[in-house]
């Protein structure tokens, strides 16, 4: 069979083109930090004081206006209302800028006290998004997310906000908040 000698010698350079780069990824692999960049006090559950654990005292309806309500500061259009129900709720919003604008979905994910939220919430909503021609995906809580859900969450075009980050900016855009939480330091 003609050229069936020249077989041998591109396997062994198939080979070794894979070995190598397998000792470069490893390599270049030691570098990157254990835990990810994104987890940090502000978004970790494990590194927040104890007192501020609990989560926001809010019904779904209420973390779905603040949320709508931040949209709205943002100056985006809201397109489309999706769902709302005891602990989800979305709808997609717009900005209609040129060059910097898009479309962009939101998500209330409500916890009640001794839950994150969990991987799993935002890996099924970013596949529900990206097949909308979403630009970015923004996932809001009244607790804190998992570790994983964080490190998710950096992988993807999302942005999670926490307890923390909502009440900052809520407190940043003069948001009304439910109940007692209208200080940013609660």
């Amino acid at each position: 069979m003609p050229g069936a000698g020249l077989l041998g010698p591109i396997f062994v350079l198939v080979l070794l083109m894979l070995g190598a780069g397998i000792v470069i990824n490893t390599l270049l692999g030691r570098d990157r930090d254990v835990v990810p960049r994104a987890i940090s006090p502000e978004s970790s559950f494990r590194d927040v004081p104890s007192e501020e654990r609990l989560p926001l005292p809010w019904s779904s309806e209420e973390l779905f206006n603040v949320m709508v309500s931040l949209a709205q500061a943002l100056e985006l259009e809201i397109t489309e209302m999706q769902s709302l129900d005891d602990v989800y709720g979305s709808f997609l919003a717009q900005d209609l800028r040129p060059l910097v604008g898009g479309r962009f979905a939101f998500r209330s994910v409500r916890v009640r006290e001794g839950e994150l939220v969990d991987v799993t919430d935002i890996i099924s909503f970013h596949d529900e998004f990206k097949v909308e021609n979403i630009k970015k995906g923004i996932v809001f809580t009244n607790g804190y997310f998992s570790e994983e859900a964080v490190f998710q969450g950096e992988d993807r075009p999302m942005e999670l906000l926490n307890r923390q980050d909502l009440l900052a900016w809520a407190h940043k855009f003069a948001i009304n908040m439910p109940g007692k939480h209208a200080d940013p330091s609660a």
